[in-house]
């Protein structure tokens, strides 16, 4: 779901965007809750692919 709003907030301004950082923040902290860690950039690994997937 991170990976969703860390999207919305690259692609919008204004007011939407700060609604939309609020979400990926609360999304983060949901997550750290289900999991009992977090990561450092929530939302990032979703649109990451492993090294082994590149094609070279």
């Amino acid at each position: 779901m991170a990976g969703v709003y860390s999207e919305l907030v690259r692609a919008v301004t204004g007011p939407l965007r700060r609604e939309a950082a609020g979400a990926l923040r609360e999304a983060a902290v949901r997550a750290v809750r289900w999991r009992g860690r977090g990561v450092a950039f929530p939302g990032l690994a979703e649109l990451t692919t492993p090294a082994t997937s590149r094609k070279q």
